[in-house]
């Protein structure tokens, strides 16, 4: 940009013509500069004159200056001067051009010249800036308006991309203007992405002069517009309805979240946790609870990046199979009391049954039968309560053996328990039939001998549960191997002290004629043993040619074949094969070795 300038014209001999130019004033409210202008002789001594003519100078287009008239031009010789008004462009740029020319001499034109210049440039619309490009919701702005004429006014506008175009805040502000910006705008900024944008449009009375924009506006939501989350609770197994809460052992939890949202934002993700389990979804059936310690928590985050979260501990009723604490029978008189010889069996129980609110059903029943028989004698226990103790008399001769049996049940499942009851004790008694003998029980079967539960029988010093165990063992001795798909030591049910043996091998025979399987124990191989290379064939390795059983020649550039080379030697070109299993079809047990 210039203030001022000049240019020469071409010249016949010496002389030629200078103009030149200055800015004498600019007006902003006017948009117009006003430049002084002059045309002068040049070139050669100041004595010397030539005629010239025919004066013409253009500037900014326009014909400021045109003589035909001749007079002596010297160097020096002011030929024309004076002033001109030049409109500058809506933005305050401008860029003129002027030109000059003469007749030196002669009376037609023979010299010109001409030049051009950029403006110094002419404040035009305000450029507003605001107190804050970070804000929150009812913050005040002060925006800024530095105008460049005291004439000037400005209209603000604010607005939001793709979903507020430019709407006027303030109309007729001069130098400033302070905004509160509208909790209700948040219907406008649903995202973080979201920004204010703040203009000024400037005016010079009536004249629209230009509009600039200040910089963007983030806007912080409150913490009063983050999600409201709520959760609703029931019970995918019904159970909630029935005994006013979820059931421990029984019930699964269905949690579904629903959130409500702040001037039309979305959500980012969500976040529910049950039953001790994270999901990113919004309804979630829980696995069958095990605990009656519950918490549900659900948390909501939406695209302005507030996060809503809520919990609920819903009522959880223990629940647990029906317990028999005590469980007895033993045989008794007709009033209770122990006896070896009654006929009648005293049943001793202890129950309880989980109250679940005080809404589960409750049932104790005992029965009995003689063991040879196949239906039960069933007979009802009031139970006023969740727990009870107590016991019963049932009349069985002493002559059979009985089956008993007690039943506690819920609205879930019933426990039960049985026991087995001899006969009355006798030393020795003999079947009816005469073909029938037991020992201390009474004798129940024809062609049987029967010993009492209780009584133990010796063979060879032993118990016949040890002598038996032992004969066994003696078929394993030390060094036996034992196999089995459980991981059961042997010494649990045989005795004898065993150890693992073979762990991830093969078993092979021993083989006193082969030096690799002479002796037991021995071991060798791997799994991981290298395959062969096998495959392509060639020369080298990289290349593989189709064999030409006519001329040997190679075929290609990636056959599989033969090479013809020196001598007509040939060397394979091979590979791994892929997809090959090394280990032979197995399938694994437990193996041990007796040890001692």
């Amino acid at each position: 940009m210039a203030s001022s300038g000049s240019f020469s014209t071409s010249s016949y001999d010496v002389r030629y013509l200078n103009f030149y130019w200055s800015v004498a004033s600019q007006s902003i409210d006017s948009n117009q500069t006003v430049i002084n202008w002059s045309l002068k002789g040049g070139g050669g001594n100041s004595y010397s004159w030539y005629m010239a003519g025919n004066f013409r100078v253009v500037i900014n287009g326009s014909v400021v200056y045109s003589s035909s008239s001749r007079i002596q031009l010297y160097n020096g010789t002011t030929v024309a001067s004076g002033s001109f008004k030049i409109n500058h462009n809506s933005d305050g740029t401008k860029s003129f051009s002027a030109s000059a020319e003469a007749g030196i001499y002669t009376y037609a034109v023979n010299c010109s010249g001409s030049g051009s210049w950029s403006l110094p440039t002419i404040a035009r619309a305000t450029q507003p800036t605001v107190s804050k490009t970070s804000a929150t919701y009812e913050d005040q702005i002060v925006i800024n308006l530095p105008r460049a004429s005291s004439n000037f006014t400005h209209t603000i506008q604010a607005g939001v991309d793709g979903k507020l175009s430019f709407m006027n805040i303030a109309t007729g502000v001069g130098t400033s203007y302070t905004w509160t910006i509208p909790k209700d705008w948040a219907k406008y900024l649903p995202t973080k992405s979201h920004k204010i944008r703040v203009r000024a449009i400037t005016y010079s009375g009536s004249t629209q002069i230009g509009t600039k924009e200040a910089r963007s506006i983030s806007v912080s939501p409150t913490s009063d517009m983050k999600p409201v989350v709520s959760i609703s609770l029931s019970d995918d197994m019904k159970y909630k309805d029935k005994y006013g809460g979820f059931v421990k052992g029984q019930s699964k939890i269905r949690a579904k979240l629903t959130e409500k949202l702040y001037a039309g934002t979305t959500v980012s993700s969500r976040s529910l946790s049950l039953n001790g389990v994270n999901y990113q979804t919004s309804e979630q059936v829980s696995e069958v609870i095990i605990s009656t310690s519950q918490t549900i928590s659900a948390s909501v985050t939406d695209a302005r990046g507030l996060t809503g979260s809520t919990s609920v501990k819903p009522t959880v009723y223990d629940w647990f199979i029906p317990k028999i604490g005590i469980f007895r029978a033993e045989r008794c008189n007709s009033s209770g009391s122990s006896d070896e010889v009654g006929n009648y069996i005293r049943l001793d129980y202890s129950v309880e049954v989980a109250p679940v609110n005080n809404k589960n059903a409750k049932s104790l029943k005992y029965g009995y039968k003689k063991q040879s028989d196949t239906s039960w004698t069933i007979k009802d226990i009031a139970l006023s309560s969740y727990s009870k103790s107590g016991n019963v008399v049932i009349p069985a001769s002493g002559e059979y053996s009985w089956d008993v049996k007690i039943d506690v049940k819920d609205d879930f499942t019933t426990a039960t328990l049985s026991l087995k009851v001899g006969t009355a004790y006798v030393l020795m008694d003999f079947h009816k039939s005469g073909r029938g003998i037991a020992i201390g029980k009474v004798s129940e079967r024809e062609k049987m001998f029967e010993i009492a539960r209780d009584f133990e029988v010796k063979l060879k010093g032993e118990t016949i549960e040890t002598y038996i165990k032992n004969q066994i063992l003696k078929s394993y001795p030390v060094g036996s191997i034992f196999i089995t798909t459980n991981n059961v030591n042997p010494s649990n049910f045989i005795g004898g002290k065993w150890s693992r043996f073979a762990k991830g091998r093969t078993l092979i025979g021993v083989d006193e004629n082969d030096a690799d399987f002479k002796n037991s124990k021995k071991t060798g191989g791997s799994k991981d043993l290298p395959l062969p290379l096998v495959g392509e064939m060639g020369y080298g390795t990289g290349k593989g040619y189709f064999l030409n059983t006519t001329t040997m020649t190679k075929y290609g550039s990636t056959g599989r074949g033969w090479d013809i080379r020196a001598s007509n030697e040939i060397k394979p070109n091979v590979r791994k094969p892929t997809n090959y299993n090394k280990l032979e079809p197995y399938i694994t047990t437990y193996i041990w070795e007796r040890i001692s």
